[in-house]
């Protein structure tokens, strides 16, 4: 099973929450995306954007204090901050229901994950948000398998 990167350059955020939407356009249940990126660089925008593109009527904030926020759209989806998570033992984890957004039929985006790797399924596509050269621009670097390719190339227009 082989790697594969590829990175797209934002210029704004609306164009951030609009490829995050058309990723989920295509996104079948079980995709997990763990983001990792400084604060302000657009994890809680590409969130709501995900949220968007499954259908999701309600507006997506950053669940913070209370680790997840479950949401109903054409595929469940879970918004995941696991930021107040970190130094917490695999059991201490366990006991807030965070294993649960990883069921097949749900979807589910990671804030902060490296906080909770070991809770996260092998084929889990992961995001490095960077800032670009100009106060807005944003390079979202995705790596995932060559078994998770398909369906993503085809939301990036490859």
């Amino acid at each position: 099973m082989g790697v594969k990167e590829k990175c797209i350059r934002s210029a704004s955020a609306a164009e951030t929450h609009a490829l995050a939407a058309a990723i989920a356009a295509r996104m079948p249940a079980g995709t997990v995306i763990a983001a990792q990126g400084d604060l302000g660089m657009g994890k809680t925008v590409f969130a709501a954007g995900l949220a968007a593109g499954l259908g999701v009527p309600d507006t997506v904030t950053s669940p913070t204090y209370i680790f997840f926020n479950e949401y109903q759209g054409r595929l469940p989806f879970c918004h995941i901050d696991a930021y107040r998570l970190e130094g917490l033992t695999e059991e201490e984890i366990s006991l807030t229901g965070i294993a649960d957004c990883f069921r097949r039929e749900k979807t589910a985006f990671v804030e902060w994950p490296d906080f909770i790797a070991a809770f996260l399924p092998p084929d889990t596509i992961w995001l490095r948000i960077l800032p670009g050269n100009a106060p807005e621009l944003r390079l979202l670097t995705f790596s995932y398998s060559d078994q998770t390719g398909g369906w993503l190339d085809a939301a990036f227009g490859d």
